[in-house]
């Protein structure tokens, strides 16, 4: 991983808020919100050393994003996917959104246990 210093607890790959914003291009307070509230999918995990937020390098790839609307019904899911310049874009994942199963990296971002630390 590039440029985004990885920290490790308990055996998790964690890496700090603003590293996962800047590498996803997106804003630190959006990312904080998928920590705080979630999706309609589930809460971002997070672990908390005294102030500071941890997010573990799984989430990376495995947290689901949910696309925009409620028309059709159907919850898009997309998933970060890393590109050659080392940042992350969304990609819609077929396997998510129209399988009947999960796939590979969401089910272990899903199966991660992360410990709460400092609250």
């Amino acid at each position: 991983m590039e440029e985004a210093r990885v920290f490790s607890y308990n055996g998790i790959d964690l890496i700090h808020i603003s590293d996962f914003a800047r590498l996803t291009k997106r804003s630190v307070q959006s990312t904080r919100r998928l920590i705080e509230n979630g999706n309609k999918v589930r809460k971002m995990k997070v672990f908390r050393d005294r102030s500071r937020l941890l997010i573990p390098v799984v989430e990376l790839t495995g947290y689901p994003l949910v696309g925009p609307g409620h028309a059709t019904g159907i919850v898009i899911i997309s998933h970060y996917k890393k590109q050659e310049d080392g940042t992350y874009v969304a990609e819609v994942c077929k396997d998510c959104t129209y399988g009947e199963q999960l796939c590979t990296a969401a089910i272990t971002a899903n199966e991660l246990e992360v410990p709460e630390g400092d609250i």
